[in-house]
This record gives structure tokens, C-alpha cells and sequence, in this order.
């Protein structure tokens, strides 16, 4: 990502493009981490070789289409307009040479009738639209059309410290835990979301004849 980051800068902000101040607990955080999401998961299904034939957000999508995604992701798609700016190019001519109308650009190819979609291109969907509507820069929104590359710079509250507990209802020193039965319990969140995993345990302590003796929480190491 930084490769790609240091060809095209415009990829990320500068500032984070979503703030995120409270917690799990609705806590405001002390402490805060930059995250930024690249979504590769995004297109891995669809370049693989064993990817997905079908894409069920957008319908005109075939296999024989990865290659083309690819190349076009890569730069290895030269705009007509590029390959007549060379100096020993074949040609001069800058034109689309589909519809003839307009400079062969990236940006072109979006809205060239010559291929585009009767009644247009497939809107995204609503969740899609959400993101990168939250994106005001032009230039990012032109690099996710003509390159398919798109980043947000996400804050977000730091990991809590690990290896740590506090009892919320501490046993009395005055009383023994002999007998008493320990209930132990773990819980991971956003497992599927490595950036936003976090881990606790709770500790409960009962007396022999069932009434509360402590409870309390931590963080494993």
C-alpha cells in the first residue's frame, strides 16, 4: 500500500476521513490509533483464478473479465491519449479511438458511449455509495473510478493494555474463598475484523450457599 501510496499520493488524506471517539462501552477513549482500510478483499474474489464467476453487485461481470481488471488496475492499459503523447509513439492522433469525441483518457473510458451501457453503468450499491460518498477529494474519487484503488484513513480508539483485571465487587479479606466456586469466562470481539479484535474476561466468585462474593474484569494478555 505504501508503493502504491508514494505513485499516486492523492490515495490518502492527510486527516482521517471517519472518527470514531467512543469504545465498545460508549466510553470516550483516551488513547487513539490511525487505521487505514484498503478493502482488497473487495476484488480478490473476483481476480482469483478461482474467484467467483458471478459478482452479485454488479451483474455484468464475467471471468473473462479479470484479466482486463488487472491490467487496468496495474496501468497496463495505455489511454489513447497517453500512448499519443509518447515522443516515438505510432501515433498522434489523442482521440478515443471508439467514438472519436473526446480525448482517449482514464476518465473517458467511464463515460464513452461507444461502450457504455444503454440506460448507464450500474449504480453501486447503497452501503458502496455510503463510503465513498464520504470522500470529497475528486482526485480519490478518480483514482477509485479509473484505477480501482480506494483507502480510508480511519481514527479509532488504541487496543486496551493487556494483561490486566480489577476486581468491580472485591471478596472481603475478612472472608475466606474456601468452597467458594470461580466462574471464569472470555469473550473475542470483531473476530472477523482483525483492526477492531479485542479480548476480556470476567471473573465471578460465588459463596458455597449461591450469594455473590466478587465479580470482576481484565484484559488478557
Amino acid at each position: 500500500l505504501k508503493t502504491i501510496a508514494h505513485i499516486f499520493p492523492q490515495l490518502l488524506p492527510a486527516e482521517a476521513d471517519i472518527d470514531v471517539p467512543h469504545d465498545r462501552s460508549q466510553q470516550v477513549a483516551q488513547q487513539f490509533e490511525t487505521v487505514v482500510f484498503d478493502f482488497p478483499e473487495a476484488i480478490d474474489s473476483l481476480v482469483s483464478v478461482r474467484g467467483y464467476a458471478k459478482c452479485p453487485l454488479f451483474d455484468a461481470w464475467e471471468p473473462k473479465f479479470r484479466r482486463d481488471l488487472k491490467s487496468a488496475m496495474s496501468g497496463g492499459q495505455w489511454p489513447q491519449a497517453r500512448l499519443a503523447a509518447v515522443r516515438q509513439s505510432c501515433t498522434d492522433d489523442n482521440r478515443c479511438q471508439l467514438c472519436f469525441m473526446a480525448p482517449g483518457t482514464l476518465v473517458h473510458r467511464m463515460v464513452c458511449p461507444a461502450t457504455q451501457h444503454h440506460g448507464g453503468w450500474q449504480p453501486p450499491p447503497a452501503q458502496c455509495a455510503e463510503i465513498t460518498g464520504m470522500i470529497s477529494s475528486a482526485e480519490r474519487q478518480q483514482l477509485l473510478g479509473t484505477r480501482v484503488c480506494f483507502a480510508i484513513k480511519v481514527r479509532m480508539p488504541s487496543k486496551p493494555p493487556g494483561g490486566s483485571f480489577r476486581w468491580l465487587l472485591q471478596p472481603s479479606e475478612n472472608e475466606s474463598v474456601e468452597g467458594a466456586t470461580w466462574f471464569i469466562d472470555g469473550s473475542l470481539f470483531d473476530e472477523a475484523k482483525r483492526f477492531a479484535r479485542r479480548t476480556c474476561f470476567g471473573i465471578v466468585v460465588v459463596r458455597p450457599q449461591g450469594s455473590l462474593l466478587g465479580f470482576g474484569q481484565g484484559v488478557p494478555p
